[in-house]
């Protein structure tokens, strides 16, 4: 988990916030359902699957930059120059599926709790 949170960057702090309410919704929907903890739950999901969408583009994003040879801070690495600029690469996109890790972790969670809660909705 701390190495998720470290390779995602800034980002992954949003997919980690919007993800943790969206399940704690779900078990407060899961042990008592109603509709207001029901829109609570549908709501935040999308902002945890939006947010999981967005992180992960913006890292990619940053690597493809830095693996360019145009980021400021690392004037050297350009995957074509870089003897290992593949690994580099290889690397960089695999730091940049953590937010994708955590959030669909989370939204997965959340979705378990959620059929709980409509398991044990009174039928009407």
């Amino acid at each position: 988990m701390l190495k998720l949170l470290q390779e995602g960057g800034l980002p992954v702090w949003f997919v980690l916030l919007f993800g943790l309410i969206t399940l704690a919704g779900a078990v407060a929907y899961a042990i008592k359902p109603d509709e207001r903890r029901l829109g609570l739950v549908r709501g935040m999901s999308l902002a945890t699957l939006f947010a999981t969408l967005s992180s992960t583009a913006a890292n990619l994003g940053m690597v493809f930059h830095a693996m360019a040879g145009v980021d400021a801070r690392h004037p050297s690495l350009n995957v074509l120059t870089k003897d290992d600029g593949v690994l580099m690469l290889m690397l960089g996109l695999g730091e940049s599926m953590s937010t994708s890790i955590l959030g669909f972790a989370l939204l997965a969670l959340a979705s378990l709790f959620y059929a709980v809660g409509v398991s044990r909705q009174p039928t009407a």
